[in-house]
């Protein structure tokens, strides 16, 4: 169903500022609420969009101060990106009007194509491939909400999304995800600089966008969700060549067969075999996730931290039960806790008194080492000890709360990010949701603004340092287990 460019006359050039950036946008459906051409012209309101809007809906342009026309052959030419929002069987005559326009690249919101798996849906599909060799005009989709990047100004339907450029480029065969991963990056701390919800790919395709993006200077880290992939073998060229320089973290669906049932019905791709998958996508440098929170949190810990130069972890927190789960935990995982050397453990004797606390790793510094004149010293100790490579840190917000208010918690956090600033090996901080909700919350918002990765679970913070570890030590002598 995919066209190949390399056979025809049609130039390849893919017009990527166009895709990210258009100076002017048609939205071609209905603007009445709740309708595919209302999602969208609310959607760059919202977003603020600075260049011209064409709503182009026979009955008007809603509510909407945009510029009308009721038919595509009223658009004025040069209009240099359309948004296509009417039933399926519509789509080939506005297609053909768009490049007739001058248009270059047409976004398709509508669905009902070889997702559908009927001989109605595949034909359709099959004419609008047709139509991009011979007009040229460029097709995200269909089936898709299309491209999201702040700096150009365009989002994917309406949603309070952030408009801070961030370090992150996102690819996704589910237009959900892609929402949600935006949505999620800002709780988190890291935003997008593009993402994109690609559909059934008619023309321009995953492989595509993930070289574009690779080549991207503000990009550093890629992220893909991937239902299937109609030419592996360019994409398994296109990560290997990617990887050396950055991170690209995959959640790949479809491995069993509910999964490869529901892929048919979604965006009509091509799944493969789960094992080869891994076992090719390892062997190109790619980072492999199997949730979505998974995802999320993976994305955070390299958007956020710097290299990690080995799998010694410094534990530190409050209480001994809570230091002792982790470390066992993190030892299944194949990761190393080292005792302190003992002028590590004399220094931090200097500032915990022996009893009810203990220098030793798990270090365990109870009630004392949560005044902020402590707290900032210890963790630049245990940050200093030759042994350690990175700082896990068990935040307990009820603990602050309850032994000194809102105040005493702030000013933790404070000596935390203070003494994150003088170390040179990464903290990495663990914040249960237990049920102060609106203190948690702006924990969380501190930490991102200090740009400190911060996770609600141990498993999904140890998940995400694994990865880390397992990438920049280019999965070395010390195999960690998955």
């Amino acid at each position: 169903m995919k066209v190949n460019r390399k056979d025809v006359i049609i130039p390849n050039e893919i017009p990527w500022e166009i895709i990210f950036s258009p100076r002017s946008i048609a939205v071609i459906g209905k603007a009445s609420l709740g309708k595919g051409g209302w999602l969208f012209l609310r959607a760059l309101k919202k977003f603020d969009y600075k260049g011209d809007v064409y709503c182009i809906d026979e009955d008007g342009p809603g509510r909407f101060d945009v510029k009308w026309v009721p038919h595509v052959d009223n658009l004025p030419w040069g209009v240099e990106y359309a948004i296509v929002c009417v039933k399926a069987k519509g789509v080939p005559d506005v297609l053909r009007g768009l490049a007739k326009k001058g248009v270059k690249v047409a976004h398709i919101f509508s669905s009902g194509f070889a997702e559908l798996k009927t001989i109605e849906g595949r034909s359709l599909q099959k004419e609008i491939s047709d139509i991009t060799i011979s007009t040229g005009i460029r097709i995200i989709g269909p089936n898709c909400v299309g491209p999201f990047c702040p700096k150009g100004g365009i989002a994917p339907t309406p949603g309070i999304f952030p408009r801070v450029c961030g370090n992150v480029g996102f690819i996704s065969q589910s237009g959900s995800i892609t929402q949600s991963l935006i949505w999620n990056g800002h709780t988190y701390g890291f935003y997008m600089s593009k993402a994109i919800s690609v559909g059934n790919c008619v023309d321009l395709d995953v492989e595509d966008f993930m070289q574009h993006m690779a080549d991207e200077e503000d990009i550093d880290v890629l992220a893909a969700y991937l239902e299937g992939l109609d030419d592996f073998r360019r994409f398994f060229d296109v990560v290997s060549a990617t990887t050396p320089n950055k991170p690209v973290i995959l959640l790949k669906t479809g491995k069993t067969t509910p999964g490869l049932a529901a892929i048919g019905s979604h965006t009509a791709t091509l799944s493969g075999d789960g094992v080869i998958w891994d076992h090719a996508m390892r062997q190109a440098g790619a980072i492999l996730v199997g949730t979505y929170e998974e995802l999320v949190h993976t994305i955070q810990a390299f958007a956020k931290a710097g290299p990690i130069s080995g799998p010694r972890i410094g534990l530190m927190n409050r209480g001994g039960g809570e230091g002792i789960i982790a470390a066992d935990y993190l030892s299944m995982l194949g990761f190393e806790i080292p005792e302190y050397s003992k002028d590590t453990q004399a220094k931090l004797g200097q500032y915990l008194p022996s009893s009810g606390t203990s220098v030793a790793n798990p270090l365990d510094f109870a009630a004392v080492g949560g005044f902020p004149n402590v707290f900032g010293k210890i963790l630049e100790i245990a940050a200093s000890d030759k042994d350690i490579d990175v700082i896990l840190y068990q935040h307990h917000v009820e603990f602050c709360t309850l032994f000194g208010g809102e105040e005493f918690n702030k000013g933790l956090l404070d000596a935390l990010i203070d003494a994150a600033n003088h170390i040179d090996k990464p903290v990495f901080v663990i914040a249960p949701l237990y049920y102060s909700y609106d203190v948690w919350y702006k924990t969380i918002q501190i930490l991102n603004q200090a740009g400190i990765p911060v996770f609600s679970t141990l498993e999904l913070g140890a998940k995400a340092l694994l990865h880390m570890v397992e990438y920049y030590t280019k999965r070395g002598t010390k195999s960690l287990k998955f």
